[in-house]
């Protein structure tokens, strides 16, 4: 075999390899999204089998941001001396292990609240590790690819959310379902877990090649835990993540109370934003792919707040709907640019490995996730929920200039 043929073989050996790594991700992004759902469905009846008021409810329900908050920092560190294949793969497992422990908490606040920690330390570290893996799999596809994992993500979420549901109104127990869907997510987890890792010769190589960096870089890198790029990324992250926090909780809410239509109605807002979501991710690397990231950000976050800026001083319950519906479209792609961008940050610009300074952006935007809705209601009950929505939007506004720096501060684009 000549050295150029040598070399075809190999790119093809590469490019089969990142494509099956691809699609494991895929399959562990849809399992975590499927396990929370599976969790999320069965918060009344865990609620019940506890015996929690509102109040205690609430406060278990700090826990799983506490614990993916705790985490973060961990797994990223963990990919970076492991590698993020064989960080993704224990966390993905475990992740699905915890399920049953949440369903056998169920003898008081303590009790639920502790393992509600555990089980969102497990998320927190599967967030980072798969995201670290997705950013390793682009540079090994040569194309973006995280958007579809994020709507695997959401799709997950979707069909977790509707087993669950289903499992509630057949009166299927809470550890009959969360057993049943752990072992379904554990036997997808180890059926595509040889698929995780690449050796991806060259390209791998030059990926891993960003974690290897002087000593004396790294010793700078202590002494500045948010350096510029990381702290930008993760400014923007929050913001929409801030927004996506506040769709979540609110807009029900706002539709319901704000502007009075029923019950039933009111659910479509979110109903809306959650598709444009899912649908904007399943277009998202076609997007990346075609459109620089310096420029598609901007876009997006402009699309985010405009359209719900309209449907807010509109008013009305279409105009609602479809202000809530253009804010999941808008911010779709925002996760995914960020999370590809700070996978791709260089050691020297940062002092830090790759994985950690994913961590970190993830740690800041994840931040917004949690401030969202608190910090929405505490401005409604002063101002009215129409005016404190202002805040997901006059956010989005921000993210539009900041994006541009962001971006210019990091990696170039992999478009």
């Amino acid at each position: 075999m000549t050295i150029g043929q040598n070399s075809a073989s190999t790119d093809k050996e590469t490019r089969r390899r990142a494509k099956r790594t691809r699609l494991a991700l895929l399959v562990v992004f849809a399992v975590n999204g499927a396990i929370m759902a599976t969790w999320a469905s069965r918060i009344p009846a865990i609620k019940q089998a506890a015996g929690l008021s509102n109040a205690q409810l609430g406060l278990a329900l700090l826990a799983p941001g506490i614990g993916a908050l705790a985490a973060f920092e961990l797994s990223g560190r963990a990919a970076a001396r492991f590698g993020s294949a064989a960080v993704t793969g224990v966390c993905a497992a475990a992740f699905c292990l915890l399920l049953p422990i949440v369903a056998i908490a169920d003898t008081g606040l303590v009790a639920l609240f502790s393992a509600l920690l555990i089980f969102g330390a497990g998320n927190g570290a599967l967030d980072v590790s798969m995201n670290t893996h997705g950013v390793t799999a682009e540079w090994a596809l040569g194309r973006p690819a995280l958007s579809g994992m994020h709507a695997a993500f959401s799709a997950g979420g979707l069909l977790g959310a509707a087993a669950g549901g289903a499992a509630a109104a057949a009166g299927i127990g809470i550890r009959t379902n969360f057993i049943s869907a752990a072992a379904v997510g554990l036997a997808c987890t180890l059926l595509v877990g040889r698929w995780l890792p690449l050796n991806a010769g060259p390209t791998q190589a030059v990926a891993n090649s960003r974690d290897e960096t002087p000593m004396s870089t790294r010793r700078r890198g202590v002494a500045k835990a948010l350096p510029m790029p990381v702290l930008l990324l993760g400014a923007v992250g929050f913001a929409c993540l801030l927004g996506e926090g506040a769709a979540a909780d609110w807009s029900a809410t706002y539709l319901r109370d704000s502007v009075g239509t029923s019950a039933g109605l009111a659910a479509v807002g979110y109903a809306g934003f959650s598709a444009a979501m899912l649908t904007g991710r399943l277009f998202g690397d076609t997007l990346r792919s075609r459109v620089r990231a310096a420029r598609l950000l901007p876009i997006s976050a402009a699309l985010a707040a405009l359209g719900l800026l309209v449907g807010l001083v509109a008013g009305g319950a279409a105009a609602g709907i479809a202000g809530f519906t253009v804010l999941g479209a808008g911010l779709a792609v925002v996760i995914p640019i960020v999370f590809a961008a700070a996978g791709q940050l260089h050691p020297d610009r940062t002092g830090l490995p790759a994985p950690i300074s994913l961590a970190r952006v993830n740690t800041l935007s994840y931040l917004g996730f949690l401030a969202g809705p608190p910090l929405v209601g505490a401005v409604a009950q002063l101002t009215g929920l129409r005016t404190a929505l202002l805040i997901p939007a006059g956010l989005a506004v921000a993210v539009v200039p900041l994006a541009r720096r962001a971006l210019a501060e990091g990696p170039k684009p992999s478009s």
